[in-house]
């Protein structure tokens, strides 16, 4: 899909919205399936995809836990989550030990171990999602462990009024957007930037 960045917006942040929602709005509704009344706990709100998926969790009727630091808590109390975490202060495993939620996406990078760990704090039949390092399931409590990194989640965008971009000489997608009909490669690396028009491409 092709959009006008609105008047009303800085153009990089109007570029930046798309990839970082449409990445939210997959992790919760597509992988996870997100539903009113279920808990949900952000691991990584105050960043631009968890900000975005704070505010749809909420949106769509759930109770939302979030993390975050110092720096960034007043930013993700005002998307109106139920309770916030602060992750400097302690392990979110341990932080939160003893509590389950139904849906945990996992939108920071750790280690392996450390997110194996995270996948205790999902309920019995609840689901972990990761846009980072993959989460393990437990078929034994029924936890589903999702992943977000389906070919439409690659997305590219460059302002509108560049030379390059015209009616005739672009078809946009969400996972095609290059000049002339060209697509993604089939295995684009996480970060792209191919030249300096401003092109960028990130996996969800």
């Amino acid at each position: 899909m092709l959009a006008a960045a609105p008047r009303t917006v800085e153009l990089a942040d109007a570029a930046a919205l798309p990839l970082a929602g449409l990445t939210a709005w997959q992790a919760l509704f597509e992988r996870a399936e997100v539903k009113a009344g279920q808990s949900v706990l952000i691991n990584g709100a105050g960043g631009g995809v968890g900000g975005y998926a704070a505010q749809l969790a909420r949106r769509a009727g759930a109770s939302v836990t979030a993390t975050a630091s110092a720096r960034s808590v007043e930013r993700v109390r005002s998307y109106g989550v139920d309770r916030i975490v602060d992750h400097t202060a302690a392990p979110l495993a341990v932080a939160m030990a003893g509590q389950r939620f139904d849906v945990v996406p996992h939108l920071v990078r750790n280690s392996a171990d450390e997110t194996a760990r995270l996948t205790e704090l999902v309920a019995d039949g609840g689901v972990f999602v990761s846009t980072t390092t993959p989460g393990p399931g437990n078929a034994g409590r029924g936890v589903r462990g999702a992943g977000c990194a389906s070919s439409r989640s690659w997305c590219a965008a460059m302002p509108l009024n560049s030379p390059s971009l015209s009616r005739s000489s672009t078809r946009a997608t969400c996972g095609s957007a290059w000049p002339n009909g060209a697509r993604w490669p089939t295995s684009p690396p996480l970060t792209t930037r191919p030249s300096r028009g401003g092109w960028r491409g990130r996996r969800c």
